[in-house]
């Protein structure tokens, strides 16, 4: 997901660096509601997504669940997660593309160091779902 998210924006790069696609003056103050809008999906989807995450975490812990059932619920809640955070960059992207403002694109390395800080590891499986010893051994295994 993080990659896609670096491949349209260098692609939002390219197309405003040949300027395939400029808006004139007055489309860009017709738009510039837009830079707004995607600094605040930005800013309240990374919030919300540790908070759905949580949630979805919540119910896996300390629950007799079976290993696999564990670790299916974990990856939908990483998915969602990732989608959560993907939709506003994809929507900053776009924001780009029409308005032509690129200083919208430094909220991007922001989104990609939530997905870096978040990447999934054994480590933070272990802790996240307070796996016992034996699901630990499991997972090693």
């Amino acid at each position: 997901m993080a990659l896609a998210i670096v491949l349209f924006a260098l692609a939002v790069l390219i197309i405003n660096y040949v300027q395939l696609m400029q808006p004139d003056s007055l489309a860009k103050q017709d738009l510039q509601i837009f830079t707004y809008i995607s600094a605040a999906m930005v800013l309240l989807s990374m919030p919300m997504s540790m908070i759905l995450f949580a949630k979805f975490i919540k119910g896996i812990k300390g629950s007799n669940r079976a290993l696999n059932e564990k670790l299916t619920t974990y990856q939908t809640a990483l998915l969602i997660k990732a989608a959560i955070l993907e939709l506003p960059a994809m929507f900053v992207c776009v924001n780009v593309l029409l308005t032509g403002n690129l200083t919208v694109l430094l909220l991007i390395p922001l989104v990609l160091f939530i997905f870096f800080i978040n990447k999934p590891s054994l480590f933070r499986l272990e802790s996240d779902l307070e796996l016992t010893r034996d699901e630990i051994e499991q997972l090693r295994g």
